[in-house]
């Protein structure tokens, strides 16, 4: 394990937050969440793959029953840039039943442009009609937001840079998601 791990960590340039600062960010947001959904219906709805490592933490912390259903939402495809269009897929009709009436809490890795959030509240809201939507993400890069794609994030782990970060659930073409920190990628890497 320490040779892959090296081997990691040859290719990122800084960790910017490592697993303890990641665990104890995770417990509190779980504890915010218990107490704002305390005696409702809660369904947490997770945005595969990369929130699946933070999705998994979070619930654990929440105390309260709830239903976990995983969605698939991308505007990313094979690397670093944003397609510009949100692809739904991965929710069957017996989830959506699920979701009826009950509170949502969205949990995905990175909030940046707003895009696939925007799209996951409104088909929340508007198709399935939610009794209510909250929205948590792992990180947010403030600086990547667009105009026309605000959310309303009740739930915000940690706000970092516009920088291509992996680890904890985030990947760069399928690798990183393993190692127990997030950290910035190489340049060399991505090249």
């Amino acid at each position: 394990m320490s040779g892959m791990r090296e081997w990691y960590e040859s290719k990122v340039a800084e960790v910017l937050i490592d697993q303890a600062t990641l665990q104890r960010r995770v417990v509190e947001l779980g504890e915010q969440i218990t107490a704002d959904y305390e005696g409702l219906p809660l369904t947490v709805v997770v945005v595969m793959q990369g929130a699946l490592f933070f999705a998994a933490d979070l619930v654990r912390a929440v105390d309260a029953p709830l239903k976990m259903i995983p969605i698939q939402a991308s505007s990313y495809h094979g690397g670093k840039a944003s397609r510009g269009s949100v692809v739904l897929s991965g929710i069957d009709d017996f989830s959506l039943s699920d979701l009826v009436d009950r509170h949502v809490v969205l949990v995905d890795d990175v909030l940046d442009t707003g895009r696939t959030l925007r799209r996951l509240i409104d088909y929340f809201t508007c198709e399935i009609q939610v009794a209510s939507i909250g929205v948590a993400v792992l990180l947010r890069k403030p600086t990547r937001r667009e105009a026309g794609f605000e959310v309303d994030l009740r739930y915000c782990g940690f706000d970092v840079a516009d920088e291509f970060v992996v680890g904890y659930g985030l990947d760069y073409q399928g690798e990183y998601r393993n190692l127990p920190f997030i950290a910035v990628l190489n340049q060399e890497v991505t090249k």
